[in-house]
């Protein structure tokens, strides 16, 4: 490959601010950085060049032996070296704009010799920082999706009724209440960053079927003590209804009550992107079939 040589008698400084015209060319994420301890304070290392495995199979590359597996500038317990330029400050410009220039370099393990390096290579790229709020908000499109929220469970008076018959009673309290109480939580993680979501149960909510307003519960219902008399418990609920008419005349003689109990959505989130808020609320929803009678007074003489 033909080469355009330069030769710099005026040092370093006039060397550099050259260099600075020349883009940055691409390189291969195998080349190393190679740099020399600064004695400055504080203590740190400055980035001499760039070498490159292939440009050893050009014939300009390092030698075997050349101190730069590791930056040649003692990390990873490789030797201390000291770069300088060589004697006539010699330069190549090669294919793509690449400026390498002839280095000496004298090592703390005795080693000492001549290679290129490459002023305006990129060296290897960083890894480019991800791109967490992104991340974030998919973790948090995936726990949503991945809450398992259960139904209302609805619960009434009568659904356990001792001769197995599932009914209302026109005129009597109907009482309602969930079995859900508990949040219930979903995780999702990308690396160190995680989000978890949690959804808490707001009350319970009940349509009668019956053309009644709904009720609102808030504290979802009162359970019902099946252990003790309907006398002593009556008016000791917040989510009851009282039907007037019987379910005869409806579909399938039942009445359709239907049950939602919503749910308030919040999240966190730790890692690189540390916070918290909330979501859109959800809701579950459960129809229950429930058939309403009378029961006949009977008299005897």
């Amino acid at each position: 490959m033909p080469l355009i040589r330069l030769v710099y008698l005026t040092g370093a400084l006039a060397l550099s601010s050259l260099l600075l015209a020349w883009p940055a060319a691409a390189q291969s994420d195998d080349c190393v950085e190679v740099r020399q301890p600064n004695p400055e304070p504080p203590p740190s290392e400055i980035t001499v060049g760039v070498t490159c495995p292939g440009d050893r199979d050009q014939g300009s590359g390092p030698d075997d032996g050349t101190p730069v597996s590791d930056g040649g500038g003692g990390g990873d317990g490789g030797p201390a070296c000291e770069w300088r330029l060589s004697e006539w400050h010699e330069s190549e410009i090669r294919n793509g704009g690449e400026h390498w220039v002839l280095y000496r370099y004298e090592c703390d393990d005795g080693t000492s010799g001549e290679t290129w390096l490459c002023q305006n290579c990129g060296g290897p790229e960083d890894e480019p920082e991800p791109d967490w709020e992104e991340i974030r908000d998919g973790l948090l499109l995936e726990a949503t999706a991945t809450l398992d929220l259960p139904s209302p469970r609805l619960r009434h008076l009568y659904d356990s009724a001792p001769d197995g018959q599932v009914l209302g009673v026109v005129g009597a309290e109907s009482w309602w209440w969930t079995d859900v109480s508990e949040p219930v939580t979903a995780r999702a993680e990308d690396g160190p960053l995680w989000v978890e979501v949690t959804a808490q149960p707001q009350g319970l909510e009940v349509d009668p079927g019956d053309g009644s307003p709904s009720l609102t519960c808030p504290t979802g219902g009162t359970r019902y003590d099946f252990g003790r008399s309907y006398y002593d418990q009556v008016g000791g609920s917040d989510c009851f209804h009282v039907y007037e008419r019987t379910s005869a005349a409806q579909p399938d003689e039942t009445y359709t009550v239907t049950a939602t109990v919503r749910w308030t959505l919040t999240w966190v989130a730790g890692g690189p992107l540390a916070g918290a808020g909330t979501l859109p609320a959800d809701t579950t929803i459960e129809t229950v079939a429930l058939p309403v009678g009378e029961i006949q007074s009977v008299v005897s003489r």
